[in-house]
């Protein structure tokens, strides 16, 4: 059993009436239960919900139910066991809202988000130990909402850090015709201290961490709604293998914007930011298993998960070969009732061999990829991996050949393609064929034909961690057919750490001291950003002469973006671990132009210089 540390717990919506027993014993809290947000708390009855809440603390397993436990707050109705999330509020829009919670903590608790939306964020109830308190108010504006309590000890972001972290519940408010189905997901952040570079952490989606995530089934063709809810203190960018979503809206908690058809995009990765909502779209196109998960990596590896080892050393994450935790859902895509799932061999056009392998300079050992192929020069092992340059719908054969004395699995970020070759070992493919770890001295290969043009990433997916921090990464680049990829005017730049947290530092194309670059007036360029660093969000700006410059939108991870997006604005940008951005940009003026990388995690800041001139003079 791990001890519980006082922490704030924050609350948010509907009526609560908290009464707190300071006599509560160990044998007298009942086991916190997961809460699938399947099923509405409270009754419903003449336009009135009802809920009767209260605050406890309680034992919460986030593995398995026989697994390692902790003592949390969590929300719960009355005579019920908690539950982390707590109590999902869903009622149609125009329903009054009549809450009662009762605290049976022995601090104070703070409720945030028991009002009417639109709301403000100041909008708290505070009780106090003991106490039972009623709240009512109307259910406005249909929206995907979240209530949350604090108790006033450590926060983050402005959100609870631990004992408190878990007091948050999903808030749904449908039109009055009701919304087309779906699910809610909340996601739950615990950690030992509030510094995110320092801690070990308890990441859960509806109370539960990899594998032991619910596991979602759907069919080729079927319509997915979820509905993503983030009230923890740290932002979650969302990955999904094997094909795009489709976001629908955003929101905060107190709003929901629901985007017209012209704005929603169809990502890869959507930065899920804290305190914030999402809803999505999703139609799979192909049968097998895929993950969709955050891609940060502290919230999904057990190398640095609180309740990685139990008292007695001994580990207590599952031995999947893939080894994740944490922030996963699993997916799996059934054939339609009656079909067979069949795979049509792909025969490819062009065979290349990408091989993995150790760099060693200045007596210091890292790792990294090296292409290999009838028309590519030879050359060492680069970290990060040199650019695969393929061509829209023309089929490819990729032989991974394993020179490390350790396994790998190369994950081709963003590719949509048959789930045997995504890349996660242990788990994807199907019930007939399962991808393999790449073992030394081994190969595997990987056959695909890219449906888009774009940016894309081959990265590890094996000891993420430990193996993407130290070199395995490189930029997948898919140009149109009859186009060529020109060094000179196609820029990449890819961001990452080296080292696991706080140790390393930040990198820029490899380096942390890039080479100037020379461009010239009148030309287009198009920028491909990519950040596929472990843990950190990165803030670009491109400036001319310390001015910002304006550069146009084109695409987000490799999809290309609707006409009313691709925009002109000013050249600052936010990047989430697993995002990719493609920008256009022509310098009309000569001068020298800076690309400034900041790392606000770690106080970090890489700057690359380029001069643009107004001569043909170029740098390769």
């Amino acid at each position: 059993m791990f001890p519980l540390t006082r922490l704030g717990i924050g609350a948010f919506i509907i009526i609560v009436v908290i009464s707190t027993s300071l006599r509560t014993t160990a044998s007298e809290l009942r086991s916190i239960q997961a809460n699938s947000n399947q099923m509405p708390a409270g009754s419903l009855s003449n336009g009135v919900l009802n809920i009767n809440l209260e605050i406890q603390q309680a034992d919460w397993f986030p593995q398995a139910d026989t697994g390692p436990s902790m003592k949390v707050f969590a929300f719960g109705e009355r005579g019920t066991s908690p539950q982390i999330p707590g109590p999902m509020i869903r009622v149609p829009e125009g329903t009054k809202i009549h809450a009662t919670v009762r605290n049976l903590l022995s601090v104070a608790a703070k409720l945030h988000g028991m009002h009417s939306r639109p709301g403000r964020a100041d909008d708290t109830l505070t009780i106090e130990p003991g106490e039972t308190r009623e709240v009512s108010f109307d259910a406005c504006v249909p929206g995907t909402y979240f209530y949350w309590a604090d108790t006033g000890a450590e926060v983050w972001n402005g959100f609870p850090v631990k004992d408190d972290s878990q007091l948050s519940g999903a808030f749904i408010i449908d039109p009055a015709a009701g919304s087309p189905p779906d699910r809610v997901f909340v996601i739950g952040i615990w950690r030992d201290q509030p510094s995110p570079d320092q801690s070990f952490d308890v990441p859960v989606i509806n109370g539960k961490s990899w594998p032991y995530t619910e596991r979602l089934t759907y069919t080729p063709g079927e319509v997915v709604r979820w509905r993503w809810l983030n009230p923890t203190n740290l932002t979650h960018p969302m990955h999904m293998h094997g094909s795009y979503y489709r976001v629908d809206s955003r929101g905060n908690g107190e709003t929901d914007t629901i985007y017209p058809e012209a704005q929603r995009r169809m990502v890869v990765t959507e930065a899920l930011t804290f305190g914030n909502t999402m809803t999505t779209y999703w139609v799979p196109e192909r049968s097998g298993r895929w993950l969709f998960h955050c891609h940060t990596l502290a919230h999904i590896t057990p190398d640095i998960m609180f309740l990685r080892k139990t008292d007695d050393g001994h580990e207590t994450h599952s031995s999947h070969q893939h080894e994740m935790t944490g922030l996963v859902m699993g997916i799996d895509v059934l054939p339609k009732a009656g079909e067979v799932a069949q795979k049509t061999p792909i025969k490819p056009k062009h065979k290349l061999d990408l091989v993995v392998g150790k760099i060693t300079t200045a007596g210091v050992t890292t790792k990294g990829y090296k292409l290999v192929g009838k028309r590519i020069p030879s050359a060492p092992f680069s970290c990060p991996g040199p650019p695969i340059v393929l061509t829209q719908g023309e089929p490819v054969a990729i032989r991974i050949r394993n020179q490390l004395d350790e396994p790998t699995a190369v994950h081709w970020h963003g590719i949509e393609l048959d789930s045997f070759y995504d890349g996660v070992p242990g788990w994807s493919g199907d019930v007939m064929r399962t991808t393999p770890l790449i073992d030394p001295g081994k190969s595997f290969e990987v056959r695909f034909a890219p449906p888009r043009a774009g940016t894309f990433i081959y990265h590890t997916h094996m000891k993420d961690l430990s193996q993407l921090t130290s070199g395995l990464y490189g930029p997948l680049i898919v140009l149109p057919p009859g186009e060529k990829f020109d060094s000179d005017i196609d820029k990449i730049f890819i961001l990452t750490r080296y080292g696991k947290r706080k140790d390393g530092g930040m990198l820029l194309n490899g380096t942390n001291h890039p080479a100037e670059l020379q461009w010239r007036t009148g030309q287009d360029y198009r920028l491909r950003l990519i950040n596929i660093g472990a843990n950190n969000t990165f803030k670009l700006a491109l400036n001319q002469d310390g001015n910002p410059v304006t550069w146009t939108s084109h695409a987000k991870d490799g999809a290309d973006l609707p006409p009313a997006q691709v925009v002109s604005s000013l050249a600052s940008l936010s990047l989430s671990p697993g995002e990719t951005y493609d920008f256009s940009f022509r310098p009309e003026h000569a001068g020298k132009l800076e690309l400034r990388v900041d790392n606000p995690a770690f106080k970090e800041t890489i700057t690359q210089a380029i001069v643009v001139s107004a001569h043909s003079a170029l740098s390769h």
